[in-house]
């Protein structure tokens, strides 16, 4: 059987196809405007927060300013050391590092805040709480 090789985004290289897996992928984003992302960033690297794990989403999610926000589930296409990945579908995508765990338990306070340049509107503790622990579900 012959090697089968593809070219996936402008950022890869030609991949073997078994060196990446699809999985789902997480992130929030405030909850506003359909054209626009602002979602939670670390603050050192000022990358979007993407994670595999929806209860460290929700602990990340949980850890900064309360804003109307909401869960976004995506397909992931995965490298196999499991520390970054690409948003299938997205032929313009950059490689997301993924945050771990024991990234985060790890980090001081403040390594997760959301996007500048975007206030987003307010929304109560009840209703927060609620779309957090929907994500868990």
């Amino acid at each position: 059987m012959s090697e089968i090789k593809i070219i996936l985004f402008s950022d890869l290289s030609e991949k073997e196809v078994s060196e990446l897996r699809i999985s789902a992928g997480y992130f929030v984003e405030i909850d506003y405007h359909p054209m626009e992302s602002f979602p939670i960033i670390n603050t050192i690297t000022g990358k979007p927060f993407v994670c595999v794990n929806r209860e460290l989403l929700v602990k990340v999610w949980r850890s900064i300013e309360i804003r109307k926000s909401k869960m976004v589930k995506f397909q992931f296409l995965i490298e196999k050391n499991d520390k970054g990945g690409y948003k299938a579908g997205d032929l313009n995508a950059e490689r997301l590092h993924i945050t771990t765990q024991e990234e985060f338990d790890q980090a001081k306070s403040g390594l997760f805040e959301w996007s500048p340049g975007f206030i987003g509107a307010g929304i109560s503790v009840e209703e927060f709480n609620h779309r957090t622990d929907e994500a868990l579900t």
